[in-house]
């Protein structure tokens, strides 16, 4: 009986040991069968110099990437990796080295062209290739949602130089809470360099930085073409401050068929904020065919400058674009805040351009508000409409501008009903400022704008092409007024 016992004991704990080695399953765990086994990891080269494998080497043990790197004419290597899971949209994305082996297996090449276009299928494209190549040329392939705390591609040190075609696609979902450096955007810097067919939804930058956008920071010499953001840009800076539905801040460039849709804040404690629909600030730059779509675009500051595309401009065009919205500059000593700009300086011209939202200047020291601009030195306003309801300012304002000095400022009309609510009242008698009456009748009719100047019109151009870019709203659409033939 004792001896049955036993037995019964032996043939339980060899079971236990069993079920143990094998886990809950019944299943043996990975792991290697002989503690001595040893596996080789491959290297595929993908039409570059070969590489020789790496043999020998024991379960858990890890490797460093193979020296040299490999070489390919035409392409620029970017690292070792595996394709992704079954499922996932994108190219082989890069692994990290010391690599750890498991078993045997094949990593492959990743290269990225030196002139044609990369194509982006997925977020490791834009983490890994984008960001460690900006001066190469890319294409969007799919939608693209973000999640995380976003880092702007591109630094001052290295700024995005190439081609980036977001091919009709959306990447959505841009959160920027924290940024190393002044740039927050998409882009933090951008220079030398195209960005064209790209569209931003659901922007969320809330950041201490001095220059921000959502598609960049920093532009210059740059093109910038039928991009869209939409969402909420709030700029935060002990000193200056540069928040814009593109970028905040535009240095020799072209913006054409641009737009934003959301809220732009620019608060800078002691210094200057600059705030608007397109760029915070634009000099040497060309915008063109372009509107802001805000419920507020604000700037406040000791110094403060909104504007419904820009807040200041300087050796700029504007031509044949729009801003709807609030438009709002607060300030310790000095605020402008114009429908299109805020001020308008060195030699600039804005021309063939309407605003019809509400324009407040508020300072302490002095401000000035205006249904197109702000105040006007060295440049040219003409063939505008200024549709805004009301013109508020602590100090100046205008139905067209609020003042000038050394510009011309011709054929620009305003809606006729206009008030000027706040302590700064419009003066009829200077017909430059207050500009022509039209009634918001005239104002929703094409023939307003699009008649001759001789005629009694603005002289635009209607049509279904950039060089012709305006047309009316479709009946029930819910716009009044001229909109772009691209939207």
């Amino acid at each position: 009986m004792r001896c049955l016992k036993k037995a019964g004991f032996i043939v339980a704990a060899m079971f236990l040991t069993l079920f143990i080695a094998c886990g809950d399953d019944g299943k043996k765990e990975d792991g290697p069968q002989n503690p001595n086994e040893t596996y080789t990891v491959s290297f595929d080269s993908n039409g570059g110099s070969p590489v020789s494998p790496v043999t020998g080497v024991r379960y858990g043990s890890t490797i460093n990437a193979p020296t040299p790197q490999p070489t390919r004419a035409g392409y620029r290597f970017n690292g070792w990796g595996y394709s992704p899971a079954a499922g996932v949209v994108g190219n082989w994305a890069p692994i990290a080295f010391p690599y750890k082996v498991t078993g045997d297996v094949t990593l492959r090449a990743i290269w990225v062209s030196l002139h044609e276009e990369n194509e982006v299928s997925g977020l490791s494209d834009l983490i890994f290739t984008v960001k460690n190549h900006p001066d190469l040329k890319y294409k969007l392939m799919y939608d693209i949602r973000l999640s995380g705390d976003w880092e702007p591609i591109g630094t001052w040190d290295v700024p995005f130089t190439g081609t980036f075609d977001g091919n009709g696609y959306i990447v959505s979902g841009m959160q920027i809470y924290n940024v190393k450096g002044e740039y927050a955007g998409f882009f933090g810097v951008v220079s030398g360099a195209t960005i064209k067919n790209f569209t931003l939804e659901d922007v969320d930058i809330d950041v201490d930085a001095k220059y921000v956008g959502a598609i960049a920071g920093h532009i210059e010499d740059s093109t910038i073409t039928d991009c869209y953001s939409s969402g909420n840009i709030y700029s935060y800076s002990v000193n200056e401050s540069y928040a814009g539905g593109i970028a905040g801040i535009v240095f020799d460039s072209e913006i054409t068929n641009c737009s934003n849709e959301g809220n732009i804040y620019s608060y800078s404690d002691y210094d200057y904020a600059y705030a608007g629909g397109i760029a915070g600030y634009a000099e040497g730059s060309v915008i063109t065919n372009c509107y802001g779509w805000g419920e507020d675009y604000l700037a406040s500051g000791y110094y403060a400058f909104a504007g419904g595309i820009a807040g200041i401009v300087a050796d700029s065009e504007i031509t044949n674009s729009y801003s709807m919205g609030d438009i709002i500059a607060g300030a310790d000593d000095y605020a402008s805040a114009g429908g299109i700009a805020g001020i308008v300086e060195e030699y600039s011209e804005i021309t063939n351009s309407y605003s019809t939202g509400y324009i407040f200047a508020g300072a302490d020291t002095f401000a000035d508000a205006g249904g197109i601009a702000g105040i006007v030195l060295d440049s040219e306003i003409t063939n505008c409409a200024a549709i805004n309801e009301a013109i508020d300012s602590s100090h100046y304002a205008g139905r067209v501008v609020s003042d000038y000095d050394f510009s011309v400022i011709s054929n620009n009309f305003a809606l006729s009903t206009m008030t000027a609510p706040g302590a700064a009242k419009f003066n009829a008698a200077d017909t430059l400022s207050h500009g022509i009456s039209k009634t918001d009748d005239q104002l929703q009719m094409r023939s307003t704008y699009n008649n001759a100047v001789a005629g009694g019109g603005l002289g635009w151009s209607f049509g279904r092409n950039r060089a012709n870019p305006w047309r009316m709203p479709v009946a029930g659409a819910g716009y009044l007024y001229p909109i772009l033939y691209w939207e």
